[in-house]
């Protein structure tokens, strides 16, 4: 999980040799023992006790996601001004790569401000079908910001409709809301702009999981990504594009039994402090999940050496990779592990340089698999469990979207093939790119589906039906298709 804070390296670059596993190890030792106020108790051979759970170097309010959109998967907070006064920050950085690029060039250009000028740093993301997730921005600067030198500097800017602090450029919009000292810049799609406006500034609902990690979230953190793990494979998909790819597979893997919701935050001073935070679920015992959770955390390093077996190294990447699995089994040996109100905790110390030795290392395996490997297709659903899958109670949310993209994170989120019999609702007068709005939690999946058919036609005229097809080696399939109540009827068919 410290990989989805961490990526990048390019080529061109020269990998910083990371610390030995001794010194390392030693380095953690002598930053725990002079931790008394977080309570750090060692064990005859060193290493943290396992109990009590390490305690947190902040203790801020929840975070506060005001002027973002209804509908957001993923959440990410970044302390701007907090994380750029560390010593470790530039070098964390440039082990970032095209990520820290992408903080470093692209984030200043989207905003039209500064990196330095920003305080803080909140994301909210939105699914899409292909590529990048759509994003909202809402960024606190460190000084005010003039609205006619923001025009000034957007190529193109139109004022917004009666709103004049608020501009189009670019295909984005940028909006300096009134009475916050020009302090406070949100930046979003350009055809969100009016909506982002109209709302004022109202904090989002969020799907229960995500609500209830937010409001156990620390915002003096330096970094908070909150997510729903399934927006990762479905309209989120795009953020582990790439070299990033297996990470879906790793998070799964890690996650277990906690499909719905998960919050990794860190903070880097004198030391590294990692926490990953899981929403138990209801089906089990808080405390089973927490010992699975324990488990897999601490099967990282034996992982990670099956992992590099399968991967081909080279004079760039070795002196990195070879001591990759021993970083992580210092991490392992300085994790805690507790449930607070159900929520499953993972805690670690390590020393501040553990940061960009840990988020290069991971990298570079990321890169060494994709110039060996190439990932595999998704596998179809199985055949004759379409039934289950649709009582299966699900969360979906997404916000403004039309009616065949809906159906498209649908069917991704339930594991299904669906099909839409474009003719049939050309029929009724029903267009497939009317816009939707959805945010449902827990519901039986074909009662989701229902209220999105709901949604484009209130007066009841869509359904689905269940389409049991042959293949070329004559195994069958079950096929969702979204039709007409009229065209089902006519063949013979009903939900």
């Amino acid at each position: 999980m410290l990989l989805v804070l961490a990526a990048g390296c390019r080529e061109s670059a020269i990998a910083p040799r990371p610390a030995s596993a001794d010194r390392v190890q030693g380095a953690a030792a002598e930053a725990a023992e002079g931790a008394a106020d977080r309570r750090v108790q060692l064990d005859a051979q060193g290493r943290p006790a396992r109990e009590p759970l390490w305690q947190a170097p902040t203790s801020g309010a929840p975070l506060e996601l005001s002027y973002l959109l209804p509908g957001a998967q993923a959440v990410l907070a970044w302390r701007v001004a907090d994380f750029l006064l560390q010593p470790e920050a530039g070098k964390l950085l440039d082990s970032l790569g095209p990520w820290g690029e992408l903080a470093r060039v692209d984030l200043p250009r989207r905003a039209g401000v500064p990196l330095t000028s920003i305080a803080t740093l909140v994301c909210g993301f939105y699914g899409v079908e292909q590529g990048p997730p759509d994003c909202v921005l809402v960024l606190r600067l460190s000084e005010p910001l003039d609205p006619a030198k923001l025009a000034q500097s957007l190529p193109g800017a139109a004022v917004e409709a009666n709103e004049l602090r608020a501009f189009r450029a670019g295909g984005f919009g940028y909006w300096l809301p009134a009475g916050q000292s020009d302090r406070l810049l949100v930046v979003s799609p350009a055809d969100w702009l009016s909506d982002i406006v109209a709302a004022a500034g109202g904090a989002p609902p969020l799907r229960r999981e995500l609500e209830l990690l937010r409001a156990a979230s620390d915002s003096q953190r330096q970094f908070t990504f909150l997510f729903a793990p399934n927006f990762l494979a479905t309209g989120g998909k795009g953020m582990l594009a790439d070299e990033a790819g297996p990470l879906r597979a790793e998070i799964d893997w890690l996650l277990g039994s906690f499909p719905r919701g998960a919050m990794l935050s860190a903070n880097v001073n004198e030391l590294l402090f990692v926490e990953l935070a899981v929403y138990a679920s209801a089906d089990q015992k808080p405390l089973v999940q927490e010992r699975d959770l324990r488990r897999r955390w601490q099967e990282l390093p034996s992982r990670a050496n099956d992992y590099l077996a399968g991967v081909a190294l080279s004079d760039y990447n070795r002196a990195v990779l070879e001591r990759w699995p021993s970083m992580l089994d210092v991490l392992v040996d300085y994790t805690r592990s507790d449930v607070e109100e159900r929520i499953v905790r993972l805690r670690a110390y390590l020393p501040a340089i553990a940061a960009h030795n840990l988020a290069l290392a991971g990298w570079l395996a990321l890169e060494a698999a994709s110039a060996t490997t190439s990932s595999a297709p998704s596998a179809p659903a199985e055949p004759g469990n379409l039934a289950a899958r649709l009582a299966r109670p699900i969360a979906l949310a997404f916000p403004r979207t039309p009616l065949d993209k809906a159906l498209e994170l649908f069917a991704t989120e339930v594991g299904v093939e669906l099909e839409i019999a474009g003719e049939d609702l050309q029929r009724e007068g029903i267009t497939k790119n009317q816009m939707l709005a959805l945010d449902v939690q827990d519901q039986p999946a074909g009662k989701v589906l229902e209220s999105i058919l709901r949604l484009a036609n209130s007066d009841g005229k869509l359904v689905y039906v269940v389409d049991s097809r042959a293949d070329d080696t004559g195994q069958r399939r079950d096929v969702l298709v979204v039709t007409t109540k009229v065209a089902a009827a006519s063949r013979g068919k009903s939900k």
